[in-house]
């Protein structure tokens, strides 16, 4: 929070003349920074990004070398590294911390390795010491913007933030705890580091008579006189800064404490965190739906990091395995409003909020729950639809992504795959497929019959996906999306596969339509058919429930004397194009076209109870 005095500091500044980075405010604002955070210097710049570029340029970091870094973190972190020429070395985060585990950093240093990042997530800090006694001979990197005051034991003792990486970085963003509207600075205990990274961030100028004769080339990161004088006024008052911030997430804590399915990040006894920002997680939500069910109450909030390894920008870049403490925090994660001037009625308008949707999940998610397609149903499936038209709809949507797409795809992930006839018939007209499906049965089936070796099928909940591959197209064919029977699970779905498509991808997805199904509410209706062990029938009785826009069906399935060998239920959910858009948009697609199925060029009417939905990931 600014003041008065801040203003002041800075009017000064332009009083004086003191706009550069050469201007003597900002020595006295890196003398004292480096005297808050116990090192003998510091070099302010221009960004938190910049200064960790000029951490690892400070430690010489070079094409060829590998730095690991922790997959949940802000872009910056992978660009400092690529932008030296040197690999990002990926790994999971501690489900509990949210930060790097040590011994799971231990496990990825090789020879190549010059560097660790340590990012002090929202304010927790990594356990260096605890990081150099099992990785000790490789250079540590802190990606302290975020932990302004935090401290890890070292010893007997306790050390900040800051002095504890061979070199590290700050930023001091706009709602940083200290900020100088935009703005960085490198600290280390090694003044030959500091040096270099402030050489670096002025061009590596030369000296006297020599300072256009330069040796490196170097970057123009300078931080401003105006900027540093803005710093230095909050530097005055640093510690009460820091302790409105603890004061904070321990007013959160108590407002949250019996809240179900909410959890903070776990502290261990080497740290002391500062928050950055309250973050917290929603178990089994997607922090999608969350933030909207706030955002109706009128709390707005952010969402956590994407993981670096599901980065569209560093697709090729980086490795794209599984990480899923990663996954699962970016998809349940999100900051609760975090300004340090919120009073106790602001924190309880919020924790009211934070319940009412917690609890609304908890019940929504129980229940949703359905497992469909018993071993039995599943058994008689393939033969039950033996004469869908696959090939019809696999040629619709392969005529989809070519209307709609920028070249038809290599790669196509077939959600919902059931018995892998959709996929057999995408792969058959020259695609290369990754059938998914919850059933194990059913992929048994599709399995033992397949005939083609462009397809791999695997066992997945949509909601839960997680494959190293990126996808050029998607499908989601007979009714999957219907499946997804509440909100909070369509928004995972769509989050899940999201991550899995490049931008630009084309999702094609079939849906019951709301306006026929209640024009013309589904009836009893009965089917005969040949299965292995002679003939079957199955009876279906259907019962809308039009408030939820759901419709449960009833299965029986029969020998042909009548025999019932088992039921099974299915709770079906039926769309409005309106509704099934702002999803879809809200998920990350732009919604293309909607229209019956599989002749998505007509337009849909009161008769067309299937249709699709044709939507761009962004």
């Amino acid at each position: 929070m600014l003041t008065e005095a801040d203003a002041d500091a800075v009017r000064n500044a332009v009083s004086r003349g003191w706009l550069s980075g050469t201007s003597p405010v900002v020595g006295e604002f890196e003398r004292g920074f480096a005297d808050f955070c116990g090192t003998p210097g510091a070099a302010a710049v221009n960004s938190g990004t910049s200064a960790l570029e000029l951490a690892l340029v400070a430690l010489n970091i070079r094409p060829g070398d590998e730095v690991v870094c922790p997959a949940l973190t802000i872009m910056s972190c992978a660009r400092a590294i690529l932008r030296v020429g040197a690999r990002p070395v990926l790994v999971d985060v501690d489900p509990h911390t949210w930060v790097l585990d040590a011994k799971t950093v231990a496990e990825r240093v090789t020879k190549r390795t010059r560097a660790i990042m340590t990012v002090h997530l929202f304010g927790q800090p990594v356990d260096v010491p605890e990081l150099r006694r099992l990785v000790p001979d490789v250079a540590v990197v802190e990606d302290a913007a975020q932990a302004l005051g935090s401290q890890v034991r070292v010893g007997a003792e306790w050390a900040r933030c800051g002095s504890l990486g061979d070199v590290s970085a700050f930023s001091f963003y706009a709602n940083k705890t200290l900020t100088t509207g935009e703005g960085g600075i490198v600290t280390s205990q090694r003044l030959g580091a500091v040096e270099r990274a402030r050489r670096a961030a002025s061009l590596f100028f030369g000296n006297s008579d020599q300072r256009f004769c330069h040796i490196e080339v170097g970057h123009s990161y300078r931080m401003s006189g105006l900027q540093a004088a803005l710093g230095f006024s909050q530097l005055m008052r640093i510690e009460r800064l820091i302790e409105a911030k603890k004061r904070l997430r321990e007013r959160y804590a108590v407002a949250l404490a019996d809240t179900p399915r909410l959890t903070f990040a776990s502290r261990t006894p080497n740290t002391r965190a500062v928050p950055w920002m309250i973050a917290v997680t929603f178990d089994d939500m997607d922090a999608r739906q969350a933030r909207c069910e706030l955002d109706r109450r009128g709390i707005e909030t952010r969402p956590f990091f994407t993981g670096l390894h599901q980065q569209p920008a560093l697709r090729g870049l980086v490795s794209p395995q599984p990480l899923p403490n990663t996954e699962r925090l970016a998809r349940s994660g999100l900051y609760l409003p975090s300004g340090s001037d919120l009073t106790d009625t602001d924190i309880e308008r919020v924790a009211d909020a934070v319940r009412a949707v917690a609890s609304s999940s908890s019940t929504a998610r129980r229940t949703a729950v359905q497992r469909p397609f018993t071993h039995g149903y599943a058994s008689v499936y393939d033969a039950l639809y033996r004469d869908k038209p696959y090939t019809q709809e696999a040629t619709a949507a392969l005529r989809a992504f070519s209307a709609f797409g920028d070249h038809r795809p290599e790669h196509i992930l077939d959600l919902g795959c059931g018995t892998g006839r959709h996929a057999e018939e995408l792969a058959r007209q020259g695609a290369l497929v990754t059938g998914v499906d919850r059933s194990p049965d059913m992929l048994a089936t599709a399995i033992r019959r397949r005939a083609s070796t462009t397809v791999n099928f695997v066992q997945s909940d949509i909601t839960a996906l997680s494959l190293p591959e990126v996808y050029d197209a998607a499908t989601m064919l007979f009714n999957v999306l219907g499946y997804l029977t509440t909100d909070p699970a369509l928004g995972s779905a769509l989050s899940a596969i999201h991550r899995h498509l490049r931008t630009g991808a084309i999702l094609v997805a079939d849906f019951w339509n709301a306006d026929a199904v209640r024009h013309e509410p589904p009836g009893k209706r009965t089917a005969r058919f040949a299965t292995e062990d002679g003939t079957r029938i199955r009876r279906a009785k259907p019962t809308l429930n039009e408030p939820q826009d759901l419709v449960e069906i009833e299965y029986s399935i029969e020998t042909d004397d009548r025999r019932q060998l088992f039921t099974d239920t299915h709770v079906v959910r039926y769309f409005s194009a309106a509704g099934l858009t702002r999803a879809f948009q809200a998920g990350g697609f732009e919604v293309l076209r909607i229209g019956a199925w599989p002749s998505f060029e007509n337009e849909p009417n009161m008769d067309s109870y299937s249709c699709c939905l044709i939507a761009r990931a962004g």
